[in-house]
Parts: structure tokens; C-alpha cells; sequence
């Protein structure tokens, strides 16, 4: 008996694309709006084709290696956030509706300072880590020289040295 429904949209450069976006770091529901399929057909392709499967396998470890990456970076210098509308009339004459104009927009996004402080907390954990170091010692019992070495230590545990 055949098969009911629509015939299958997936082809060579449909996978293409939908590998290309996996590479790009694009969420399952972002890729799946953007090849206008539902995600239950993306996880059919995936099962019934081993070499798509290997393939979207590949991207994703590719984003992972260098995404992450890219994108703190990107938050650490700031970035130009490009905001693009397009404008429509209806044409009186055809009553479709057409392009009238478009406006595109630019925004300075600033520096994230928390991603600077995480990068640094995590890079150099014993110059910015914020944890305290707390710690009791009976002074009462120590000489004057152990209470400058005492104190001495203490400096350099803060410092991070």
C-alpha cells in the first residue's frame, strides 16, 4: 500500500541547510520552523538516514567546539544588534498587498559586565574568586613572629599569590 500524505520535502539541500543551521547553534525548534517542517519529520530524517544523522552529529560538535566561545566573546565586546522592518500597503490597483518600505535599525549593545566577571572568575579563579576565606585561629597562644607570618599567609591567600 503507498504511503499517504505529502511527499517528503527532504532532499540534498534541504539537509544541507538544516546541517548548516545545526552548525550555526540553532535550537531544534528554530531549525524545524525554518525548513517549515514539524519536528517529528526531522526526527524521522534523523532515524532513517544514518549519513544526516553522522552528519547534524558533526555540526553540533562543531558549534560546540567554537560557539560557546564565539558567543561569549561577542557579549564581552558587545555587539551591533541589526533590526530590519518591512513595510506594507495594499496596492489599490491589484488588492494584493506590496512593499512600501523599509526601515532598518541599529543598536549598540554594550558589554555584559556579568559575562566579563565569569570569564574572569573562571580564568583566573584565585585572583577573582569571590568566595571568602574563612578560617578561625586561637591567637592568644602565638608569638608576635608567628602572628606576622600568620598574618603574612593570610595576605597572600587574599592576593591569590
Amino acid at each position: 500500500m503507498a504511503k499517504v500524505g505529502c511527499p517528503s520535502k527532504f532532499n540534498r539541500v534541504v539537509a544541507s541547510l538544516i546541517i548548516s543551521d545545526f552548525r550555526n547553534g540553532l535550537s531544534r525548534k528554530e531549525i524545524v520552523l525554518k525548513a517549515g517542517i514539524k519536528e517529528s519529520t526531522l526526527s524521522e530524517w534523523i532515524d532513517q538516514n544514518k549519513e544526516f544523522s553522522k552528519s547534524i552529529t558533526k555540526a553540533m560538535d562543531k558549534f560546540f567546539q567554537h560557539g560557546p566561545e564565539e558567543s561569549i566573546k561577542k557579549l564581552i565586546d558587545g555587539y551591533v544588534q541589526v533590526t530590519k522592518t518591512t513595510y506594507k500597503k495594499l496596492d489599490k490597483d491589484t488588492g494584493e498587498m506590496v512593499v512600501a518600505g523599509e526601515e532598518v535599525q541599529e543598536k549598540h549593545i554594550g558589554p555584559d559586565y556579568k559575562a566579563i566577571r565569569f570569564c574572569l572568575q573562571n580564568r583566573y579563579r584565585k585572583k577573582w574568586n569571590r568566595k571568602q576565606n574563612n578560617f578561625t585561629v586561637d591567637v592568644t597562644s602565638l608569638s608576635d613572629k608567628d602572628l606576622r607570618d600568620l598574618a603574612k599567609e593570610a595576605i597572600k591567600a587574599v592576593e591569590g599569590k
